[in-house]
């Protein structure tokens, strides 16, 4: 038993911080945009295989900050990601011939990298543009950041990445018709400069869709999203991509904005250590 939670958490590492570089999404897709100035806290759940083996508590959680500037095109986006990954390991104690199963429990938790950005929506256009960064801060001997990067795969593994700086450039095209229907479609880029241990930088491509139902009252989404690696010269196209589908509804109350979300991975490598996450949020309007 311990032998396999090492082994998957050893693979993750290798996985997410020497071959895969992540996204640098500020905002999930799938939260609340339904104020222009807001305060979102997420909390993901992943269910990863072996479930039993790790904690209810091994979770990650956003606090993200939305706020417009005058006139509501410009809005400033922050966030701040912690991560808490717990787990149980049985081993043998004792000698020969009269071993015994000893349980041991571990828990750890980490900051992550916190996210600084700006969304710009064009005078009387569908089109958003975003540029952010994130602050390398997440310290690189804690076995919590394995729970945060697997969590959020697609959008923002890059919140606990290591000995790197994430640039991003994004393109969103939202429309809304007067029936409610909404449809988003997002196109970026993102560049890595390396720093510490990191020798090479990277660059990738990000892309989604979503479509679904809008009211002053209730949004509902459901779509994909995915990441092309494009720096890596040994892998074939199928290990170039990952995506997710997800599934997402919220609901406006007053000020409070309650939500749900679930996300499956849909790639052999990860869908073979993670099954999906489930999100709560709760938003808080501001204007």
């Amino acid at each position: 038993m311990k032998t396999n939670i090492y082994t998957r958490i050893t693979c993750t590492m290798l996985l997410a911080i020497v071959i895969i570089p992540g996204l640098s999404s500020a905002q999930s897709l799938w939260t609340d945009r339904m104020h222009a100035s807001s305060v979102t806290l997420e909390w993901l759940k992943p269910n990863f295989e072996g479930e039993g083996e790790y904690s209810f508590g091994t979770s990650t959680t956003f606090l993200t900050g939305r706020f417009a500037t005058k006139g509501g095109r410009v809005s400033i986006i922050t966030d701040l990601p912690y991560t808490v990954l717990g787990y149980t390991t049985h081993e043998l104690a004792g000698s020969f011939p009269n071993y015994t199963t000893v349980e041991k429990t571990k828990t750890e938790g980490t900051i992550g990298n916190p996210y600084f950005g700006i969304e710009s929506l064009g005078k009387d256009s569908a089109f958003l543009f975003e540029f952010g960064t994130r602050l390398p801060v997440t310290p690189d001997d804690n076995e919590a950041i394995f729970s945060g990067v697997l969590t959020d795969w697609i959008e923002r593994m890059e919140a606990f990445i290591t000995d790197a700086i994430p640039v991003q450039l994004g393109f969103n095209y939202l429309k809304q018709n007067p029936g409610g229907f909404i449809l988003r479609t997002r196109l970026g880029m993102n560049g890595w400069i390396p720093t510490g241990d990191r020798d090479d930088g990277e660059f990738m491509m990000m892309y989604g869709m979503q479509f679904g139902y809008a009211s002053d009252e209730i949004q509902v989404l459901t779509g994909f999203g995915g990441r092309l690696i494009l720096t890596e010269e040994d892998l074939d196209f199928s290990e170039r991509t990952f995506h997710q589908l997800g599934i997402a509804a919220n609901a406006r109350v007053g000020r409070f904005t309650p939500g749900l979300s679930m996300r499956v991975p849909l790639d052999e490598d990860l869908s073979e250590v993670l099954n999906y996450v489930f999100g709560v949020t709760l938003g808080v309007g501001l204007n």
